[in-house]
């Protein structure tokens, strides 16, 4: 399981200003949450990472769940908007009217999620991007042969035959581009594999998930987020986030509180 419930983003709702989040892996030290504060974030080796945050808009759905016409209030589901994801740099090839939400019906769209543990893709996105994986993992970059996978997953790979680096397995970068093209959410190998362990099977498994054909096209789960800085900013409608903090050389649990002076 991952630890996917550090912090639901409703508080942020809830609070209607600033909340800024960083989750750990499963059975890691404690992560963070800022209520309020822009930055600056401190982090080991006197990293401040309010100053590598990219912005996208928040989109509110107003059919998303928990919404009311009636009053106005939208929906504490937060989406960003998704144009495009990359696989090692080239482009997944979808139906992109998946990534907008319909006026009538509230489906469609890419929303992120503490509350699920792995990222959930429309069927036939999950198709065609798994395809794309499993094509660029096993170019020579990488020269990796699938194992029989097991559920919910269904592209893995053995321990032995994946290396290990600083960001994780070493396997095909993930991109996700928001609303502009220099605004992207890359996701590493420590992002974007599970290891499976139970009885003879050891594995590395691609965390992605079939969603089906109903609700969000696309929900950013809690793998995905884990050792990421995510700021939501509700006064500005906006989110920040940092991509994996491991390329900075620190993680989640290396938050330096402030000190103050008695």
């Amino acid at each position: 399981m991952i630890n996917y419930n550090l912090f639901p983003f409703q508080y942020a709702h809830e609070s209607k200003k600033v909340v800024s989040r960083s989750s750990p892996p499963v059975n890691s030290q404690p992560g963070v949450v800022l209520f309020g504060s822009k930055g600056p974030y401190n982090f080991l080796h006197g990293i401040d990472l309010s100053k590598s945050l990219l912005y996208t808009p928040l989109i509110f759905n107003p059919l998303g769940r928990d919404s009311d016409p009636n009053t106005h209030r939208l929906s504490p589901e937060y989406y960003v908007g998704l144009t495009s994801i990359k696989v090692n740099g080239k482009m997944v090839a979808f139906n992109k009217a998946l990534l907008a939400i319909d006026d009538q019906s509230g489906s469609g769209g890419t929303r992120i999620s503490t509350l699920v543990p792995y990222t959930k893709l429309q069927s036939s996105i999950y198709k065609a991007f798994t395809l794309a994986f499993l094509k660029e993992a096993a170019s020579s970059a990488f020269n990796l042969t699938t194992t029989k996978p097991v559920k919910p997953f269904r592209v893995c790979y053995p321990v032995g035959a994946v290396k290990t680096t600083q960001m994780g397995p070493a396997v095909p970068l993930i991109e996700l581009v928001l609303d502009r093209q220099d605004v992207v959410w890359k996701m590493f190998g420590s992002n974007s594999m599970v290891r499976v362990t139970k009885k003879s099977v050891d594995l590395w498994c691609l965390g992605f998930v079939d969603g089906g054909i109903d609700g969000p096209s696309i929900i950013i789960g809690g793998l995905q987020l884990e050792d990421n800085l995510l700021q939501i900013d509700l006064q500005s409608k906006k989110l920040g986030f940092s991509s994996s903090i491991l390329s900075k050389g620190t993680k989640c649990a290396d938050y330096k509180f402030p000190t103050r002076n008695v």
